[in-house]
Formats: structure tokens, C-alpha cells, sequence
């Protein structure tokens, strides 16, 4: 058939437009198929993506949960089998199980040697001149300065009988007669040395007669080694005076080894001496050495005396394990903070692993 120009035209047969749409159709389909395919995965791992960040925000809370339940309540954690102790916690319908690992109860390390001087007594000898000005008596060194070194302007220092004695029936004494600028110390080293990220308490019952300021004229200092790791002189001090509360006041920082700077605690013993009690947080690295302590006092006066006895250090809580692991949608994750208090009555997070 021509048209009215006289060109020849093609006339389709019936079903072949049905063909051509049907084609099409299934073109569309398979197109169609091929994305929901590979959107699968994707949506799989959408699902699995979300169940992990899930799981571990739960673990996570669940770490920081009993270390507020361990503040606010060290028995929470009720019986222990071996120093471990594990539960479970539900959170917005997740399992999460604990387990906390706790260290060997707190306690006195081996004893500074001869720590209430009685082994012996004795003291340096004062002749007029040239007076010795270092010894040792019962196991501690023994050393004195003075601006004249005089038989008569010397310290007297050593350890003595006496029945103020705060522990036994022995004290050591550092005694100024006419030394209006002198000093006396005694030193003593043990076996042990700092372990990181513990808590400590150095304690020693002090006398004094005839002296003003007792802070200011005797102090003890704690080394590792030849290292100076805290002084009561450069502590945030507690008063503990019963009716009167406690008072903290602003304190320096922390030396060399120590997290935070150490608090002291006067505890009144009677009406001239104390017990000084000294507490600090060894950091993550404290220097190696053994522990020394140093007592000390100086003059402020003449016929003035201060009494040293019961020498005691004391590891408060080592660092506890908490591990928790949480199950969401059959995706478990797992987390293990190792967590240090310390004697301000915080608690940080000083190591974290996830495998």
C-alpha cells in the first residue's frame, strides 16, 4: 500500500505491539530485580551495623554503672568467689553480663624496720666541740644541722623511754635547748616499693612542746628511691576534729608520682600531739625504689621538742577489672575497663580494651 505521496507503507500485524510492551515489561522487571538484589546486602549490613553500635553503647553503660554502684556502695557487689564477682543487668530488653575481678583486700605492707623505735634507745652524743651530726640508733639514720655545731647548740636528737609513748614504750625525740636555727631528721627504707595506680596511707603520731605551729615545724616526706613522691608540706589538708567537721583546703600539685595531690589528715591524739596521716594515688608509672620515709622537724624556738612514734603505711584499694558483655540480635560485643580509686573518693578509668 502507497500513501497519498506515493510512498510504500508497512502495516503491522496484530500482536506485535502486545510483544514489544510485554518485552518491555519484563526488561523493567529483571532492572528491577538486579537493585532489590544487591540492596539486600546492604540492608543486612545496616541491620548488623546498627546491633553493634547497640551492643557496645549497652556494654558501655553497663561499665559505667558499677562504677557508680562501687562509689556509692563498695558492698554492692555481695558475695565473691575468689575475688570475682559476676551478674547480670537488663537494659531496654539487652542482656548484659558482668564480671568484675577484685584485688586482694586492702592492708599493712611488711612494717618500715623498727617502725616504733623500740628495738633500741640511745641518741648522738653532744660534746662541746665538733658533735657528731649523723647516726643511726635501732635500724634509723640519724642527722642534725645546726648554725653553731656546738655540744650546746646541737639538736638533741635519739630514741628515748617514755611513757607518752603513743605505741610501746619508745619514742624518738628531737629536743632544742639553745638552737634557734636547727634541724633534726630521721630516715628509715623498707622492702617495698609503689605499685602504679594504688592507694596509700603513710601515718605517724607526733608530739611537740612548746611549739606554736605544729605544722609548720614538723613534717614527714615519702620517697621511691631518691625520688620525692609526697610531703605533708605540699598537701591538701583534712582536718578531722570531730564536732568541728572537716575542712580541705586548697592544695598544691601533685608531685613526681602521684595522681593527685595528697590529702593529710591531723587526727588529735591529746592535747600535744596527733597522728598525721598522709594519703595519696601512685600514678601509672611511680619511680622505681624502694620506700623511705623521712621524719623532720625544726626550730622555731629554744626549749622546744618534737616526739616521733607508730610509724605505719597502709595500700588502700589496687585497681579493679569490670568486663561486660552485651547481646543484641544475636551480636555480642565485650569491653574490660580497668578502674582506680583514690582516697578523694573519685574513681577514674585508667585502662580500656575491646577484643
Amino acid at each position: 500500500m502507497r500513501n497519498r505521496f506515493g510512498q510504500r507503507m508497512m502495516l503491522r500485524r496484530p500482536g506485535e505491539v502486545l510483544v514489544l510492551v510485554v518485552g518491555a515489561i519484563a526488561i523493567a522487571l529483571i532492572v528491577a530485580m538486579s537493585f532489590m538484589v544487591g540492596a539486600e546486602p546492604v540492608h543486612s549490613h545496616a541491620r548488623l551495623a546498627v546491633s553493634q553500635a547497640q551492643a557496645r553503647l549497652y556494654a558501655e553503660s553497663a561499665v559505667d554503672h558499677v562504677v557508680m554502684q562501687s562509689l556509692a556502695s563498695p558492698g554492692w557487689f555481695g558475695e565473691l568467689v575468689e575475688g570475682v564477682w559476676e551478674g547480670e543487668m537488663d537494659m531496654d530488653g539487652a542482656t548484659v553480663g558482668l564480671r568484675v575481678e577484685l584485688p586482694d583486700e586492702s592492708g599493712e605492707l611488711a612494717m618500715f624496720p623498727n617502725p616504733s623505735f623500740e628495738q633500741a634507745t640511745g641518741s648522738l652524743s653532744n660534746p662541746l666541740f665538733s658533735p657528731p651530726m649523723s647516726g643511726t640508733v635501732g635500724g634509723w639514720s640519724l642527722k642534725r644541722t645546726a648554725l653553731a655545731a656546738t655540744g650546746l647548740t646541737v639538736p638533741r636528737i635519739g630514741v628515748r623511754s617514755s611513757f607518752g609513748a603513743t605505741d610501746g614504750g619508745r619514742e624518738a625525740y628531737i629536743t632544742f635547748v639553745a638552737a634557734l636555727l636547727g634541724s633534726g631528721a630521721f630516715s628509715v627504707e623498707s622492702d617495698d616499693e609503689l605499685d602504679p595506680e594504688t592507694v596509700y596511707s603513710v601515718a605517724v603520731d607526733i608530739g611537740a612542746t612548746n611549739l606554736l605551729v605544729l605544722e609548720d615545724s614538723a613534717w614527714f616526706e615519702v620517697y621511691a628511691g631518691s625520688t620525692l613522691i609526697v610531703s605533708t608540706r605540699e598537701a591538701a589538708v583534712l582536718l578531722d576534729l570531730g564536732a568541728l567537721g572537716e575542712v580541705l583546703t586548697e592544695a598544691t600539685d601533685a608531685l613526681v608520682g602521684a595522681f593527685y595531690p595528697a590529702v593529710l589528715v591531723r587526727t588529735l591524739l591529746d592535747s600535744s600531739s596527733c597522728e598525721v596521716e598522709l594519703r595519696f594515688t601512685t600514678d601509672s608509672a611511680p619511680p622505681p625504689g624502694k620506700l623511705r620515709i623521712e621524719l623532720h622537724a625544726e626550730s622555731l624556738g629554744v626549749l622546744s621538742e618534737v616526739t616521733f612514734d607508730n610509724v605505719r603505711v597502709t595500700r588502700g584499694e589496687q585497681p579493679f577489672e569490670i568486663t561486660a558483655r552485651a547481646s543484641v540480635a544475636n551480636v555480642s560485643h565485650e569491653v574490660t575497663a580497668t578502674v582506680c580509686r583514690d582516697w578523694l573518693g573519685g574513681c577514674r578509668i585508667i585502662g580500656w580494651s575491646e577484643p
